[in-house]
């Protein structure tokens, strides 16, 4: 039986993280020029990294649905701080990754289309 230790283990997931973010550049630059244009190579692998982080936070983990974070996080600019509501679309561990993920886009896109009414409004 092949045993790999902690060491390897590590090795193993860098090297991993590494080609994930080689790939996720081009990505981005396809799917979002808009946002990449004014961007270094540098300057995205940070932004990668950090919805790396964001999406293991809030336990998304297959390589397709952290770069459906990506795009979120580009279209929509929300906060790496969630408030309740969109942390509890996006954390629940009773569904699926794509199911949470769907339901998150859902939520954004709905804050985003919220009407301020205030009281001093005119009929």
């Amino acid at each position: 039986m092949l045993m790999i230790n902690a060491e390897q283990m590590e090795v193993f997931e860098y090297q991993s993280m590494d080609l994930f973010i080689k790939k996720s550049i081009p990505f981005l630059k396809e799917n979002a020029p808009e946002f990449t244009n004014e961007k270094s190579d540098d300057e995205l692998e940070k932004f990668i990294i950090k919805t790396i982080q964001f999406a293991e936070s809030h336990n998304i983990k297959r390589k397709v649905n952290v770069q459906r974070v990506m795009l979120l996080k580009i279209e929509h600019d929300f906060s790496y701080n969630l408030y309740c509501e969109l942390k509890y679309a996006l954390s629940g561990t009773s569904f699926g990754e794509g199911y949470r993920i769907d339901k998150f886009k859902i939520l954004l896109a709905s804050k985003n289309q919220r009407a301020v009414i205030t009281l001093d409004a005119e009929i």
